[in-house]
């Protein structure tokens, strides 16, 4: 009876073993899909956070470039008014530039009227003292 009763030990004791490794394993295998799924979690994060920074760099870059393409613009709006002002200020120079030179032309005009009429009322005038002192 002693016998049977220690194989009968021996063989509950086996099947404690037996259902110790089991859990254990089932444990083992539990812990595992939890890391696994931790890590596809922890990759999807990782993913998304990528994409984000990619959305955000994409929209910084479509910024700068219509940041630049708005002062590549003002620029030449800047230019071309520029030039047009500075067309403006030459033809002002030289409406100025004619202006004076007509003005000087007709100094010099009226001048040499005022000297031909004060040459002919000269010899008028010598003309009339000869006519006067004849006639004396």
């Amino acid at each position: 009876v002693k016998g049977k009763a220690a194989d009968a030990k021996d063989a509950a004791g086996k099947k404690v073993d037996d259902a110790k490794d089991a859990a254990g394993k089932k444990v083992d295998e539990v812990k595992g899909k939890a890391a696994d799924a931790k890590d596809a979690a922890g990759k999807k994060v990782d993913d998304a956070k990528d994409a984000a920074g990619k959305k955000v760099d994409e929209v910084k870059g479509k910024a700068a470039d219509a940041k630049d393409a708005a002062t590549k613009k003002a620029e030449e709006v800047k230019n071309q008014a520029s030039s047009k002002v500075d067309e403006v200020k030459g033809k002002a120079a030289d409406l100025k530039n004619q202006a004076v030179a007509k003005g000087e032309e007709l100094k010099k005009s009226v001048g040499d009227a005022y000297e031909s009429a004060k040459d002919a009322a000269g010899k008028k005038i010598d003309e009339l003292k000869g006519k006067a002192s004849e006639a004396n």
